[in-house]
């Protein structure tokens, strides 16, 4: 369905307005800094959600001063981005907190330099016994498993080895690089689209971005970079490059592929060509030698669930019965996402959290980190329900070692996203909807 027509964009009032405003905000990322600080040294994951609840509550007042801008749009632009430097710099540490993933990064980067396809063998495979460690091969979580993660971002840890070094932390150094790249496409879309620029704020001060990608090194950032590339792109009528970046968004996480569909309308044969073809030659070049380049991501869906919708429902139908009733919604956004005209950017950015939001939230589990690649799209459109679920998935780290979480964690977590998604719905639906079976009004002369 077509987007209403969105309203020009407000400016602050000038005047002494603008200098508080602009004051606020960076009291506000002060504040912020300081908790982030005291969360680089906190090893108890209770004390991470506190301090990444904290740090939500103290984001969401400057999300709300930054989009509407603060009246000194470069000067408040740069500022902005002067913090974000610094809350980075703040959590990256030489250990992530709570995450062991970046050593099963540097172990595949390894592999790949040693000349070995890394979906050939396992961790523990005696035959790369010559390449185990203790500093690296000793942390790698699932060791008796073949690697997850798909060719494209197999390709970003080997060369994270080769530019940055063969540390556990060269492939953080990467996504922090491709972060710098979120941040200049954003702003390219914003200034393009007549927004306040001071809006990347939304992804520069995110608090999940700073944890999951300074702090913990997460491959996800690349998948951000993929999606605030596509709206670029999308921003500059560039579908072929589109197409590409989608290809390059699907071979570092498998989700944004859906995109590919949803997008096909408007796209076209410039869009979804490309596309499949990146995609395809990566997994063919990844497959040689007769290997499943799908490694273990099937295995990771079958064994963990948590965090999802999915995970919500199967205690109390089971888990057929809750997959039964969300591959149909999943494929009901997709269909009403692929309708869309996506004549504007914020039409993309809307049926990017609807389509791949959807499918993440129904997922068997949900990490934290997956959110990463939609927080670009809460900077150029106004989307509460998404933002509110962004801002509480830490809570799923309250998992323990037997995956099951509290259970007021959930109801938490979707109880407002569902509110916001049904208030969404009616306010979207056409109003003849309501109206028919009603006599009609009688036409007077």
């Amino acid at each position: 369905m077509r987007e209403p027509p969105r309203p020009p964009a407000v400016e602050p009032a000038r005047g002494r307005s603008p200098c508080l405003r602009l004051a606020a905000l960076l009291t506000l990322g002060g504040l912020l800094f300081v908790v982030e600080l005291w969360l680089r040294d906190q090893r108890d994951v209770p004390d991470q959600v506190v301090g990444q609840m904290v740090a939500f509550g103290l984001f969401v007042p400057a999300a709300w001063l930054a989009w509407r801008g603060t009246g000194h749009r470069w000067v408040g632009t740069v500022a902005i981005v002067v913090v974000a430097v610094a809350l980075r710099g703040a959590v990256f540490g030489p250990d992530p907190p709570v995450s062991s993933d970046l050593y099963r990064y540097a172990w595949d980067a390894r592999v790949l330099d040693s000349g070995t396809n890394p979906y050939r063998y396992a961790t523990t495979d005696p035959a790369l016994a010559d390449l185990w460690d203790d500093e690296i091969w000793t942390r790698i979580n699932l060791p008796s498993w073949g690697t997850p993660y798909p060719p494209g971002a197999e390709a970003s840890f080997y060369a994270a080895r080769k530019v940055f070094g063969e540390g556990a932390r060269a492939t953080t150094t990467l996504f922090l690089v491709a972060e710098a790249g979120v941040l200049a496409l954003l702003l390219f879309v914003l200034v393009r689209a007549g927004r306040p620029p001071e809006r990347l704020l939304l992804y520069a001060w995110h608090p999940l971005a700073i944890s999951e990608v300074a702090a913990n090194g997460h491959v996800d950032a690349l998948a951000a970079l993929a999606v605030a590339g596509l709206l670029a792109a999308w921003t500059a009528r560039r579908m072929t490059l589109a197409g590409v970046v989608l290809a390059f968004g699907t071979l570092v996480k498998f989700s944004p592929g859906l995109l590919i569909v949803a997008l096909a309308r408007r796209g076209g044969v410039r869009l979804v060509a490309p596309a499949i073809a990146v995609t395809c030659g990566a997994y063919a070049l990844a497959s040689f030698g007769g290997v499943n380049p799908l490694g273990s991501a099937k295995r990771l869906v079958e064994t963990f669930e948590i965090g999802s919708i999915e995970s919500a429902l199967s205690p109390h139908i089971g888990q057929p019965w809750a997959r039964a009733l969300l591959f149909p919604v999943v494929a009901v956004t997709l269909v009403v996402a692929a309708s869309r005209r996506h004549e504007s950017v914020e039409e993309v950015a809307r049926s990017t959290l609807l389509v791949v939001g959807t499918l993440l939230v129904s997922m068997t589990v949900l990490q934290p980190w997956y959110f990463l690649a939609l927080i670009p799209c809460l900077a150029v459109v106004s989307a509460p329900g998404w933002f509110w679920l962004s801002g509480t998935l830490p809570l799923v780290y309250l998992n323990g070692e037997a995956d099951i979480l509290p259970g007021w964690v959930l109801p938490v977590m979707y109880v407002p996203f569902g509110v916001w998604i049904i208030w969404r719905v009616i306010q979207s639906t056409p109003r003849a909807w309501f109206e028919r079976g009603s006599p009609s009004p009688t036409p007077t002369r």
